[in-house]
């Protein structure tokens, strides 16, 4: 009898770890965005839109993601929007400790440095705006190469009033393809200068 016993309490506590688990899986927070991406030579690829809420007084955004060969080279992160907002970039790589096992690329100044194919990047974007954003909004984070100013991954953001619980993913990803180059209309190449002012690009904008 007390076998069962202990054996129905492990099943219970189971099922209520995975409904926990599934539950805070489907609660995205206002103030929080994940996007999984990779960096491309023709553009890269984000699965989808970052959806962030309306009236917050800080934001955080996490970008991960994988370089798709032949790319290498370093890489200007861009936040892009009007009216600009105050953040700041943060990168996981190198690690605070490095026990100098393995090679990270550098990162400084926004900018990813000396990264090559299939090696892995984790940005954090703390966006922290003076005035509260009470309106919806699109904004894109771009990076750019270096060498050649062409864009090799724009994630686009939008700020929008959310439902936080929302159990449909259609409502929580809204875009079923992933974002690259290869769904857009072809435009000119995006260019970048260190003197100049980056030129916009309206993919993804509405």
């Amino acid at each position: 009898m007390n076998r069962m016993k202990h054996l129905f309490i492990i099943v219970i506590t189971i099922v209520i770890t995975f409904t926990v688990c599934t539950i805070a899986a489907m609660y995205t927070p206002p103030d929080f965005g994940h996007s999984v991406t990779m960096i491309t030579n023709n553009g890269g690829i984000s699965r989808h839109p970052v959806l962030l809420g309306l009236n917050e007084a800080e934001y955080v955004l996490f970008a991960s993601g994988t370089v798709k060969a032949p790319y290498k080279g370093s890489v200007k992160v861009v936040l892009e929007g009007d009216p600009k907002i105050e953040h700041k970039i943060y990168s996981r790589y190198p690690p605070s400790l490095n026990l100098g096992i393995h090679k990270f690329h550098e990162f400084g100044n926004d900018t990813i440095k000396n990264i090559y194919p299939w090696e892995k990047y984790a940005l954090v974007v703390y966006i922290k705006p003076k005035n509260k954003i009470d309106k919806a909004a699109n904004y894109n984070l771009r990076f750019y190469d270096l060498e050649s100013g062409n864009t090799v991954l724009s994630i686009p953001i939008k700020f929008n009033e959310l439902d936080n619980f929302n159990i449909s993913k259609k409502d929580r990803r809204p875009y079923s393809k992933a974002h690259d180059s290869k769904t857009i209309s072809p435009r000119k190449k995006d260019t970048i200068s260190i003197n100049k002012s980056l030129h916009k690009v309206s993919c993804c904008e509405e």
